[in-house]
């Protein structure tokens, strides 16, 4: 077999194997249900049918309660991690900062909220970036980025030692 005749054999053979599966029957969710960015976080208040911005805890957080921070960017970080079925939360405070490739960044500061992992988090500080319409925490990608009217939000799955999903929100 020539080379022209097995590359498009080979192509053709790859796109067959990448096909879509059916819906499942139990309407059961698993993480390749997600792909990055394809749901989004609820940016509506809790209480706040309209969805006009910023003043409260999202109405899908679903972490503990965040108080709002006067004169500051603040908002909360949640991380789930599928295989132990359990989350992470924190609180964040911090400024707007200038960056040159990206829509919008944050120098961050976050106090551990909750640990349901029992795995001992502690406090954090990070940059979180949005370039490219994509949220980014310690340089990995925490999911697609919707923002405008003062909020910034996310949701994203990603795979390392374990599954992950990166949620949140930050009034600013």
């Amino acid at each position: 077999m020539s080379a022209r005749v097995f590359l498009p054999a080979l192509g053709a053979i790859a796109v067959a194997g990448c096909a879509l599966d059916a819906p499942k029957a139990d309407d059961s969710l698993t993480i390749y249900d997600f792909a990055p960015g394809t749901t989004a976080l609820d940016m509506a208040d809790a209480g706040d049918a309209a969805g006009t911005g910023t003043g409260g805890t999202p109405a899908d957080w679903g972490g503990p309660d965040i108080e709002p921070v006067p004169d500051a960017a603040w908002g909360g970080l949640g991380v789930v991690l599928d295989v132990e079925g359990c989350t992470l939360w924190w609180s964040l405070v911090g400024e707007v900062v200038p960056c040159d490739d990206c829509a919008l960044a944050f120098e961050l500061e976050g106090e551990s909220l909750g640990d349901e992992c029992g795995l001992g988090v502690s406090d954090i500080a990070f940059q979180l970036e949005v370039r490219g319409g994509r949220v980014y925490g310690f340089e990995q990608d925490w999911g697609a980025a919707t923002y405008g009217g003062g909020r910034l939000s996310w949701r994203g799955f990603s795979e390392y030692y374990t599954y992950y999903e990166y949620y949140g929100f930050i009034d600013y």
